[in-house]
């Protein structure tokens, strides 16, 4: 039996754009089901903005369904990232907690 309080998470590889989308998309757990989706950035080099849409697109899906998505998407980004979230303003409409590059 599977703990209803652990998350799902997609980690994310490399340098990601249009050509990543779909299978990218593919990893998303469908929002009325899903507790926790936690998109792990830590390996991702950069994102592109169809991969920032992706992120924003599964937001408004779990709004939808009825769930905060301050509570239920978690991204962990690295300061290379994390100026993209904030510039975009992702990182108000999810959770995106920093972490120290290696």
């Amino acid at each position: 039996m599977e703990s209803q309080d652990k998350p799902l998470v997609i980690a994310l590889h490399g340098d990601l754009g249009l050509a990543d989308r779909d299978r990218i998309a593919g990893l998303f757990p469908d929002p009325q089901t899903a507790e926790r989706l936690v998109i792990d950035c830590t390996d991702a080099r950069s994102l592109d903005s169809s991969i920032l849409a992706l992120i924003m697109t599964y937001r408004r899906r779990v709004q939808i369904a009825g769930k905060d998505p301050l509570a239920t998407i978690v991204a962990i980004a690295p300061p290379r990232l994390l100026r993209l979230f904030e510039l975009t303003g992702i990182s108000r409409a999810i959770t995106v907690l920093p972490i120290d590059e290696r």
